[in-house]
């Protein structure tokens, strides 16, 4: 066998132990994006995909003092109109988390989410949940 040479090793321990920071992606090794912090809430919606003469179910259009708040405690304060809330959450990648009362629930496990992300705008979606009146998904908009 071999002997693997300096600069290989050293290349291989900064892949291994180079992501610590918060907001890091392992698989990718890039750092990538987090959804810390506090975000503006522009729309939440609970759509159905299969009746085509009313898809969205309700549409609620943010105001200025509405807002998700992602701490890096795990929880997430919400406040859409009069209502506000507090939901755990865990960023499983740079494009899933798990939130907490956010989409299907099997036997006390919450589905993970799909995020798409960018610097200023994030959009959270539900996995499809099956019910008699089709397929209902929830989609969230947000903007920093």
């Amino acid at each position: 066998m071999k002997i693997l040479s300096l600069p290989v090793l050293i290349v291989l321990f900064f892949m291994i132990t180079g992501c610590k920071k918060p907001g890091c992606d392992p698989g990718k090794m890039n750092g990538s994006m987090s959804l810390t912090g506090k975000w503006q809430l522009v729309q939440d919606t609970i759509s159905n995909s299969w009746l085509k003469t009313a898809p969205v179910i309700t549409n609620y259009i943010g105001t200025s003092g509405d807002y998700f708040d992602f701490r890096a405690d795990g929880f997430c304060y919400t406040k859409e109109g009069d209502a506000y809330d507090t939901l755990a959450y865990k960023q499983v990648s740079s494009k899933s988390i798990i939130l907490q009362k956010f989409g299907l629930v099997i036997n006390g496990t919450t589905e993970a989410s799909a995020i798409t992300q960018t610097g200023a705008t994030a959009n959270i979606t539900t996995q499809n949940i099956l019910s008699p009146a089709g397929t209902i998904f929830r989609e969230v908009n947000l903007k920093r």
